[in-house]
């Protein structure tokens, strides 16, 4: 339920009943006289605290060390309560000791209204909570890697910088963009609003849009942080994807820049957006169609009547929703300003709507929505699972850049942590990578996002719900690349090329016949590996590359399958009940080695393999074929008893395809011979798109020769290559000899020029 709240000279939409931690000191200088802990109800009234309760943790050990029952208690009218030490001014409600609130790593964390109450040195509980902050400090000793896990799965704990400030500070929480929230270190301000500077940005942002009734009237106000220009201001109408106006300024100077808009050809829009681009006014011409070019900023806003398109929302402000106003009224003059310290830019939920009247001034609100989803509260506790030291970063699960049709509206990219849980994506960047000239044509941040809770995220086209959608037909078809990282800024910021900094994962992917567009993308994404095919042949309906190992920025850990968005990929598994239930090596001159697979009787094993290791770390990689027999057994063996050599395959490949191939062409593969079988794995190097397909054609082809052969090929290897050696020096002294006589003969016939002799001497007195 929400109800309508006028505060001062501003219009919100405040969630009943939504209490919240909003701010925490838990280590003052010298002898910890001012700790506190406030919470603050979004209402902005005062409200009964009955059946609530604060639960202090010690991360040492994730014990509750405190335990503060609210019942009987109520926030101030302004909507404030404070927990805190008795010295504190103004006086906590509920009084503490001097030095009770530890400073980490710890947790505090608020329980209600109806819940099961942790004790005082019980263990931690996330049934019944609501809200919770987890810290540390820089000096602390151990982690609340654990505490997080448990009360802010997917976000980190919050590190206190106990040198940023030369007096006290704390750790507040300040309103971010929609219901997204962060905490910063300030200035301590308890029982009042908390201190909540903007944000640094990039370059340039919209920060005050001037309405008349529901459109932009008088003047856009920009922060400028780089001089730049030109620039231009384009209003679209939401109605058509158009551009309505548009006006060129230049940003001379850092501070605040003031664009006039035209009143009058804004007047009749229901529904608007504004984007901010570099270039001048002549490149959006009135009528013309919606920019792909990515704005400097962007705000997208949704009429009473006419809802933007998901096109527009989707390239102006992509993965958030549309200012809306809904059924407010202004009363004066009225404008959104941006009021969430988010550093992003191209996010309305960044803004809030202000009233002002003149002569009065209109601050923005610290809080904004409820921090915490009111409707998911725990009420049972689910198996404890700590975090495991082989969860790595994010991973590319899935990538689908080519859907069937015309619309395109199906492609996506699906990523996965390796944890399995809910996991924050904060600095993770997703960049598109365009193969033709190998620079970004899409840089996507994924600040404020998470996974769900088994650790998948979704971006795509609008049609499959993804948890950050872009427009139909973004993701080309290849020759290209996708590429995740780990950065605070952009990873375009690294310079013109290729960003490597904080790279976690990257495919690079091709359509038929553009191996070489990929060079520059290989040699900088996964060096050393062919471009992967998303083949549309492969399978009657779509399909995707998807993930089946669990190497990063290794090709061999993908395979086309079909689609499975946010869900666990199509990868083969082989059943539980498959077993190796016997390997050896027969006795006799043959040595032949076998293994012995034993399940379900008829069991399929297409799509399986077995992999063999040798003494030295080559692997041997076998596919299985047809299934288990009746019996529940499967046997392999190798019938000639010996390893097939690189040499005698290189030499047999190029007898088959006559396009130039040799061992220094397939050096590192591995071969295995199993049951007069040849088992290839690994890379072929190609030097041409012509020699690729011979070879492709080659190895698919049913008439290669079998693992006999091959053997009986390697062991006449030597005296074939003696020949060879002996008819060369034959050819080389025949050579010598007539080379000799010749020499002789022509001296006999030619006597030496004397004269010449004397001019070179004395041009080249260097010889003497």
């Amino acid at each position: 339920m929400l109800i309508f709240k006028r505060g001062q000279h501003c219009s919100h939409l405040i969630p009943v009943a939504c209490l919240m931690i909003s701010e925490v000191n838990s280590d003052n200088p010298k002898f910890d006289e001012r700790e506190f802990v406030e919470l603050y109800y979004l209402g902005g009234s005062s409200i009964s605290l009955n059946g609530y309760a604060l639960v202090f943790y010690n991360g040492n050990g994730n014990k509750a060390y405190r335990v503060v029952d609210l019942s009987g208690h109520h926030t101030d009218k302004d909507g404030f309560f404070l927990v805190g030490s008795a010295e504190l001014q103004p006086r906590p409600a509920v009084p503490l000791p001097p030095n009770s609130v530890q400073n980490g790593p710890d947790a505090i964390a608020l329980y209600g209204p109806s819940w099961n109450p942790v004790v005082e040195g019980g263990n931690l509980s996330s049934v019944g909570l609501l809200d919770a902050i987890v810290y540390t400090s820089g000096k602390a000793q151990g982690n609340a890697e654990q505490l997080a896990w448990v009360l802010t799965p997917g976000s980190p704990p919050y590190v206190e910088d106990e040198k940023a400030l030369e007096d006290d500070e704390s750790i507040q929480r300040c309103w971010l963009s929609d219901n997204l929230y962060t905490f910063q270190t300030g200035h301590p301000t308890p029982g009042r609003a908390n201190n909540c500077p903007p944000a640094s940005f990039p370059s340039l942002r919209i920060d005050r849009i001037l309405l008349g009734g529901e459109r932009p009237s008088g003047s856009l106000e920009l922060g400028v942080n780089t001089k730049q220009g030109p620039l231009t201001v384009v209003v679209y109408d939401t109605r058509t994807d158009k551009v309505s106006t548009s006006v060129e300024f230049q940003a001379s100077e850092v501070g605040t820049a003031t664009v006039k808009m035209d009143s009058t050809a804004l007047s009749k829009l229901d529904g608007w957006a504004l984007a901010v681009y570099e270039g001048q006014a002549t490149n959006f011409p009135k009528d013309s169609p919606l920019s792909q070019l990515q704005p400097l900023d962007a705000f997208v806003y949704s009429g009473k009547t006419n809802s933007p398109s998901a096109n527009l929302t989707e390239t102006l402000t992509p993965g958030r929703k549309p200012f809306r106003l809904g059924n407010r009224t202004s009363e004066g003059d009225s404008f959104v300003r941006r009021c969430g310290v988010a550093s992003w830019t191209r996010d309305p939920g960044t803004f809030q709507l202000l009233l002002q009247r003149p002569g009065e001034s209109s601050p923005c609100m610290w809080y904004n929505t409820c921090p915490y989803d009111q409707a998911y509260v725990r009420e049972t506790e689910e198996p404890f699972e700590p975090p495991s030291q082989n969860d790595n970063d994010f991973l590319i699960s899935e990538v689908n850049a080519d859907s069937p049709g015309s619309a395109e509206n199906e492609e996506f990219v699906e990523l996965w942590h390796p944890s399995g849980h809910r996991m924050s994506l904060n600095s993770i960047w997703l960049l598109l990578f365009n193969g033709n000239n190998g620079k970004i044509y899409r840089e996507i941040e994924l600040y404020g996002y998470y996974t769900d809770n088994h650790g998948y995220f979704l971006i795509g086209s609008d049609a499959l719900n993804p948890s950050f959608p872009i427009p139909a037909s973004t993701i080309q078809n290849g020759p290209d690349a996708i590429a995740i990282y780990r950065s605070v800024s952009p990873p375009s910021s690294e310079g013109p090329g290729i960003p490597k900094k904080g790279l976690l994962d990257a495919i690079v992917y091709r359509v038929r016949g553009s191996d070489r567009d990929t060079a520059d993308l290989i040699e900088a994404l996964t060096p050393g590996q062919l471009p992967l095919l998303e083949d549309p042949a492969a399978l009657s309906g779509d399909e995707s590359l998807s993930r089946c190992g669990p190497d990063r920025l290794n090709h061999n850990s993908f395979r086309v399958a079909s689609p499975t968005p946010m869900k666990e990929n199509d990868c083969p598994h082989p059943p539980k009940e498959l077993v190796i239930n016997e390997l050896g090596r027969i006795s006799g001159a043959s040595g032949s080695v076998f293994v012995e697979l034993m399940g379900p009787r008829l069991t399929p094993l297409n799509g399986l393999v077995l992999v063999l290791f040798g003494r030295g770390g080559e692997r041997h990689v076998v596919p299985l074929k047809d299934k288990i027999r009746e019996d529940g057994f499967y046997l392999l063996k190798n019938e000639s008893g010996a390893d097939c050599n690189v040499d005698g395959f290189a030499a047999l490949l190029e007898e088959s395809c006559h396009c130039g191939i040799s061992s220094l062409h397939i050096k590192g593969v591995n071969l295995t011979c199993i049951s007069e079988r040849l088992y290839v794995e690994g890379f072929v190097l190609a030097l041409s798109e012509h020699q690729r397909e011979y070879v492709a054609q080659t190895l698919q082809s049913e008439h290669l020769p079998s693992c006999t052969i091959v053997q009986e090929r390697l062991y006449n290897k030597g005296p074939s290559l003696g020949l060879q050696v002996g008819l060369v020096l034959t050819v080389v002294l025949l050579f010598a000899l007539g080379g000799a006589i010749f020499f002789y003969l022509y001296k006999k016939k030619h006597p030496q020029d004397y004269y010449s002799m004397e001019l070179n001497e004395q041009e080249s007195p260097i010889d003497l």
